[in-house]
């Protein structure tokens, strides 16, 4: 089976959903090297939790991997 992983799956269960928000919640407007920095709700990979990355969920929000 392969599947593919939507933007904004921060806990990587193939759904982007309340779980992953509440992730990048608790990382919001960190930055590496910030232990508080999330590098799994970092989806745009630009080393900041921010808006970029919120947006990035939004957009995929309750949407499944094929």
């Amino acid at each position: 089976i392969t599947a593919t992983l939507k933007g904004g799956d921060a806990n990587n269960d193939n759904a982007v959903d309340i779980a992953d928000l509440l992730l990048l919640i608790n990382a919001y407007n960190r930055a590496q090297p910030d232990p508080l920095y999330s590098a799994a709700a970092d989806f745009t990979g630009d080393g900041f939790n921010d808006i970029a990355d919120l947006l990035t969920l939004i957009q995929n929000y309750n949407v499944e991997g094929a």
